[in-house]
């Protein structure tokens, strides 16, 4: 544990950093979760690669149309959005490109953008500089799951000019829960476990699959669906065909109660093809 002089000192430190600038609280945890346990500041001189998500210009426009594109009725129905569609939305404005360009600039940072729409770029900086610029405070946090620490912060602030620009910095509050080790006798409990014993509707030749097995597996009802407007998509891509003559064998061998002769509505996208016989 920091002794108290440690602690204020810290703190006077993160105060004059952020009295030097106008800065907003973005993220802020109490505690690190549970497992992990800090042991003490990361070295100064630690080189950081962040994530920087910037605000996208019409994220909520995009949902609108998509939602749009999927309702039957609308008149946007089915009219899909090409890449350079979705960039239009998702790509941050002139304003917020020129923003955090603004602050990169004056911290000596260069930005790399990593998503073809430019509403990610990485940074990388020290972690005196992290601390620094964002009033942060990174630590070592090491779990019994894992071989190496982590470098996080517990508290993390932007800068008022970024704020409404940037609305992710990752990995910064954000801590990796470790998937726990199992032992060489639990792993080995654990597929046998996976092994259960089918039902009997399951036991067929050749291990094959039948709705009856899949209805027992998971609890599918029996009782025909009431509902006349529901459909089913099932989709077939190149040089995969919904045969008529297969569906009709499979309704006569495994659904005896539905009609041989029911059918399908066919919608072809991009000049797709039911090739008969094939």
């Amino acid at each position: 544990m920091a002794s108290p002089k440690f602690q204020l000192l810290s703190f006077l430190w993160i105060a004059g950093v952020a009295s030097a600038g106008s800065m907003v609280l973005h993220e802020r945890r109490a505690a690190p979760p549970a497992g992990f346990t800090s042991r003490g500041a990361a070295p100064a001189s630690e080189m950081l690669t962040l994530r920087v998500g910037l605000a996208s210009n019409n994220i909520n426009g995009l949902q609108d149309h998509l939602v749009s594109v999927s309702t039957p009725g609308s008149t946007d129905f089915r009219q899909w959005l090409s890449a350079d569609d979705v960039k239009a939305y998702v790509q941050p404005s002139p304003v917020t490109i020129d923003a955090f360009s603004s602050f990169a600039s004056v911290n000596g940072l260069q930005p790399n953008v990593v998503s073809p729409s430019g509403d990610w770029v990485s940074i990388s900086l020290s972690v005196s500089q992290a601390n620094a610029l964002f009033a942060a405070n990174f630590e070592h946090f090491t779990h019994p799951d894992m071989t190496a620490p982590l470098t996080r912060t517990l508290s993390l602030s932007l800068p008022e000019e970024l704020v409404g620009h940037v609305e992710v910095l990752h990995p910064t509050t954000a801590f990796d829960t470790p998937k726990p080790r199992l032992s060489a006798s639990r792993a080995a409990g654990s597929r046998r476990s996976r092994r259960a014993i089918p039902p009997d509707s399951c036991l067929g030749p050749e291990d094959t699959i039948t709705p009856a097995c899949l209805q027992t597996l998971y609890g599918i009802p029996l009782t025909p669906a009431t509902q006349t407007s529901n459909t089913l998509l099932v989709t077939g891509y190149t040089e995969n065909w919904p045969q008529t003559a297969a569906l009709e064998l499979f309704l006569q061998t495994f659904r005896p109660d539905m009609p041989s002769n029911t059918t399908w509505a066919l919608e072809s996208l991009d000049g797709g093809v039911d090739t008969q016989g094939q």
